[in-house]
């Protein structure tokens, strides 16, 4: 199902689609995504900046 919704959004001319937790960022990457932020119970551990800059907590 994200495999084919995430084909529409990029036909459609979408850059940008957000994925808001996973246990299996290896899958998604396959799909072209890349994980921009990182965080545990107890909060961010990391966050990507546009420019690519990781930020750590």
């Amino acid at each position: 199902m994200v495999k084919h919704v995430t084909q529409i959004l990029k036909e459609e001319g979408y850059d940008y689609s957000y994925i808001h937790y996973t246990g299996v960022p290896s899958w998604y990457e396959k799909l072209g995504y890349q994980t921009t932020i990182q965080w545990t119970k107890k909060g961010v551990l990391s966050q990507e900046t546009e420019n690519g800059t990781t930020i750590t907590f």
